[in-house]
């Protein structure tokens, strides 16, 4: 008999109202472009515009609607996986859109000081970058697998579809592959700390 152990847990919901938003979105965060200073302080992917430190997204009333969906999502995954109802702060403790156009990435990274994490893909194509999630189990000597499954699998990706929330403890590790496409694609960030 197999038993599963120590699952890495990730939520997906798709906003039925993103096509209503998605214009007024993408026209704000390239609006704040031009005017927020870029952050993301020493990663190594420098080119990737982003206002991680410099602008919180949770601020600005133009993302009130999406804000709002977040958070409700944020408090149902936190109920499906089984978190006390207090545990995790109901105010994230940032928030930040990235624009990655040709050429940019992120590198595999996990947020240690939050304990939930999510990613709301505001604007993407079918050629736009994956998001990647890497398997927190670090096998010393990988086996041959006859065939792969989601016990065995050492990472998984999404497809960036717009108005997709994606939901995830924060010490996963997770990266953007590089953009190849010429069509920028944006997405929003948020970090939730334990209260």
């Amino acid at each position: 008999m197999i038993e599963r152990f120590f699952p890495t847990l990730i939520g997906y919901y798709d906003n039925p109202h993103h096509h209503v938003l998605e214009k007024d979105l993408i026209n704000r965060c390239f609006e704040l472009e031009r005017t927020a200073k870029k952050g993301g302080e020493g990663w190594v992917s420098d080119t990737t515009y982003n206002t991680q430190g410099t602008l919180e997204i949770f601020d600005d009333k133009s993302f009130k609607k999406i804000n709002d969906f977040v958070l409700q999502k944020v408090a149902e995954y936190s109920n499906e996986i089984g978190l006390q109802d207090d545990c995790v702060n109901k105010i994230p403790r940032d928030s930040w859109f990235n624009i990655y156009r040709k050429g940019d990435f992120q590198e595999y990274h996990a947020h240690g000081d939050s304990i939930l994490s999510a990613i709301y893909f505001v604007k993407a194509n079918d050629k736009s970058a994956k998001l990647y999630f890497k398997s927190p189990f670090q096998d010393q000597l990988s086996p041959e697998y006859k065939g792969r499954s989601a016990d065995t699998w050492e990472r998984i990706f999404y497809d960036p579809k717009p108005g997709r929330l994606i939901i995830f403890r924060s010490y996963v590790e997770h990266c953007v592959e590089m953009q190849k496409d010429v069509k920028s694609r944006i997405s929003l960030a948020y970090n939730f700390k334990k209260n």
